[in-house]
């Protein structure tokens, strides 16, 4: 009942309020990601048939309302054949790149990548294979067109602007890479091997700090009409090449998507309240900071910037539990794929699943770091780790894995 008949969503509440009429063009992204993992948690397919209202007039199913969101994202695209950036994506403060209405972003462009291969998912489980086959085949196309036409040389850019200048290239003075259109590079699957190794060595030489990595670099110091109010924002503060734990989050998960353990364990570890490297003053114990001061802000770069007011804390769940400890969520039910980093030997996690409890246990043998399941039992009995836990609601499962 937030959703546009457009198929886009608000962006803040009330839904009436100015910000929420904005024309930001991620928001339909999340209605997918957010529908088909409640799904997978849950196993409520009947909620695909719950008939909603839109926000403004008329009413559909939830699939319906997913399908709204597809065509909003997939709506128009530039002279690069890549997702137009409306009034903003992801970054809100993007608000110039595209209000002539022929700005491009990479970054979403990636992520629609990421919700058609959610969509083609959630079609084969619901048997709509013809419609499964459409989204593989956007999937294929938007995937050549981001490799064709978004490549610098040695990272993916973020966006085109109007006149078709990049952001996010080896060419501009300042915002030369950033780290989201590297990440969503890796949740969309999209990056071939040699272009992942590329981006990681390109973000650590340029992003990495010692509490994390920025939103990207150089950060901007003078404004730019044609991008907007990142660029008048002070430089290492905000969105204008902070430590965003957002990004941070993202960039975790992508890493782990692509079996790169130890990587991603210095992304989560660095943004931790407990990192040794950030001095005790500037944290923020309790609670998820939106990020940190970047390198750019003078007076004191590291220091936690705003308390309760981020997005992180269900991506961070997320890499935590469905990505380092590798309890996936999946249609059909958990599915063990562990990214434990080098020298864990043991690791423990508690998890509730559809009215289960499983008490997971994982231990590597000798002086093993893979990750490979060698043996898996459930109550003490053996389990075929390529398929999904058994589910017993109301009861407690000790899950036993040994690594190798």
């Amino acid at each position: 009942s937030h959703q546009w008949p457009t198929g886009y969503g608000v962006r803040s509440f009330p839904a009436l309020h100015e910000d929420s009429t904005m024309k930001y063009a991620d928001s339909a992204l999340w209605l997918v990601s957010a529908v088909t993992e409640y799904l997978k948690e849950t196993g409520d397919m009947a909620f695909l048939n719950h008939r909603l209202p839109y926000l403004g007039g008329g009413e559909g199913t939830v699939f319906q309302h997913l399908l709204r969101a597809m065509e909003a994202l997939s709506s128009g695209t530039g002279r690069h054949g890549l997702c137009l950036i409306h009034e903003g994506d992801w970054c809100d403060s993007m608000t110039h790149v595209g209000r002539k209405g022929r700005g491009e972003s990479v970054w979403l462009s990636e992520a629609y990548c990421y919700a058609c291969l959610c969509m083609e998912e959630l079609c084969l489980q619901t048997e709509r294979k013809a419609r499964a086959a459409v989204y593989r085949r956007k999937y294929r196309k938007m995937k050549d067109t981001i490799n064709r036409n978004a490549w610098d040389g040695k990272w993916y850019r973020r966006a085109y602007d109007d006149d078709g200048r990049p952001l996010g290239s080896k060419s501009c003075k300042q915002g030369q890479i950033f780290a989201n259109a590297q990440s969503w590079a890796m949740i969309s699957r999209i990056v071939p091997p040699k272009r992942l190794r590329s981006a990681m060595t390109a973000m650590k030489r340029r992003l990495r700090t010692p509490y994390g990595y920025t939103l990207f670099r150089p950060a901007y110091s003078y404004k730019q009409d044609s991008i907007g109010r990142l660029t008048c924002l002070e430089p290492g503060t905000a969105d204008n090449a902070t430590v965003y734990t957002h990004g941070n989050a993202f960039l975790t998960v992508g890493l782990l998507m692509q079996g790169q353990a130890d990587e991603a364990w210095d992304v989560l570890s660095g943004i931790m309240p407990y990192n040794p490297n950030n001095p005790s003053r500037a944290r923020i114990e309790y609670q998820v900071s939106n990020g940190y001061f970047g390198l750019d802000y003078g007076p004191e770069p590291g220091r936690a910037e705003h308390g309760w007011m981020t997005g992180s804390a269900s991506w961070l769940y997320l890499a935590a539990t469905d990505f380092l400890f590798g309890l996936r969520r999946t249609y059909e039910g958990l599915r063990l794929r562990p990214q434990l980093p080098t020298g864990w030997k043991k690791a423990s996690l508690r998890r509730e699943f559809r009215g289960t409890v499983y008490e997971l246990t994982y231990r590597r043998s000798g002086k093993g770091s893979g990750n490979r399941i060698v043996r898996l039992t459930v109550n003490g009995k053996a389990q075929d780790p390529e398929i999904a836990l058994p589910l017993a609601a109301g009861k407690t499962l000790r899950v036993e894995a040994r690594l190798a």
